[in-house]
C-alpha cells in the first residue's frame, strides 16, 4: 500500500471534525496540498507514518482513545497505548498528547 493510500486509510479512520483528518486531507488532495505549508505537511506525512507503523489493532486503539469517554476506556489494552506513547504520536498534537496522559493517569487510579 503506498504512503497516499494509507494516510487517506488514516484519514478516514480519524473523527469528520477532527482537525488533523482535515489537514491530512487537504495534504493529500492535489487541488488544495499547496494551501499548507511545508511544516504542516511534513508534520502530517511524520503522523501518517508513524500511524501506519502501529498496526491495524493498535490503530483502532488509537481511534478508541481519541474518540470515547473515560468510561468506556476499561476495555482498551494497556499495551497498544504504551505502544503509541513509545511511537511518540503525542508529539503530533496537543490532543493526542493530552489523551494519552488521561488514560496514563485513569489508568493508575
Amino acid at each position: 500500500m503506498s504512503l497516499h493510500s494509507q494516510s487517506l486509510h488514516i484519514a478516514s479512520e480519524l473523527p469528520k471534525g477532527d482537525p488533523t483528518r482535515r489537514k491530512l486531507l487537504a495534504a493529500l488532495d492535489p487541488r488544495t496540498a499547496g494551501r499548507l505549508d511545508r511544516a504542516d505537511s511534513f508534520d502530517l506525512v511524520q503522523f501518517a507514518q508513524a500511524f501506519c507503523s502501529l498496526g491495524g489493532a493498535v490503530q483502532e486503539q488509537f481511534v478508541d482513545l481519541m474518540t470515547l469517554d473515560k468510561d468506556n476506556w476499561a476495555g482498551m489494552n494497556p499495551n497498544a497505548v504504551e505502544m503509541m506513547k513509545r511511537k511518540r504520536l503525542g508529539k503530533f498534537h496537543e490532543d493526542i498528547e493530552d489523551a494519552l496522559n488521561s488514560y496514563e493517569d485513569w489508568l493508575e487510579s
